[in-house]
């Protein structure tokens, strides 16, 4: 019986280091008389430490722009702040437009101001549409973090997210 012959990508992460615990000492940060909303907090404070992360700024810099979407009077939603969005989460434009076009069924255009549109009312579930964008292609999992970048492993036909931040990578599951 032969063993398969499996290849690595070799852009994903080998470091062993990454797979070596961090031990929390918890007993020298709560005492059990204590509120559990404050051993939360700083059970979590302390997390954030061995992560090496501030929670404050990293919620600040993993910030999107607000959505700029509406209805204009030749029928087509308009999201005006594309391009903004585009260099928020470093894709390029036609992975946002495939995904939409695979979404509503209507091919988006980009018109010479940056802005998409697409033909039909769809300012309402718009949002909801990018929200599932940034979940499935560029938030990491693994920390929360938008810094990420799409690894293709024609290979083995698998997509992989990798975490700039955390130096992590995690498999993407296109949901149909």
């Amino acid at each position: 019986m032969s063993t398969p012959n499996i290849e690595i990508d070799p852009s994903l992460p080998t470091d062993s280091s990454l797979l070596e615990p961090t031990y929390i000492n918890y007993q020298d940060l709560i005492d059990p008389t204590m509120d559990t909303d404050i051993i939360y907090e700083r059970l979590l404070e302390e997390l954030y430490d061995v992560l090496d992360c501030d929670k404050a700024t990293h919620k600040d810099e993993d910030k999107l722009p607000n959505l700029d979407i509406v209805f204009d009077i030749s029928k087509k939603t308009v999201w005006k702040n594309f391009k903004n969005f585009i260099n928020a989460v470093q894709r390029k434009e036609t992975d946002i437009t495939d995904f939409i076009k695979n979404e509503y069924g209507r091919t988006p255009s980009i018109n010479k101001h940056g802005h998409l549109l697409i033909t039909g009312r769809y300012t309402s579930i718009m949002s909801n549409t990018i929200r599932k964008y940034v979940q499935l292609f560029v938030k990491c999992p693994a920390c929360g973090s938008l810094k990420t970048t799409i690894s293709k492993n024609h290979h083995m036909g698998i997509d992989y997210l990798i975490c700039t931040k955390r130096n992590c990578s995690s498999p993407i599951i296109k949901n149909k």
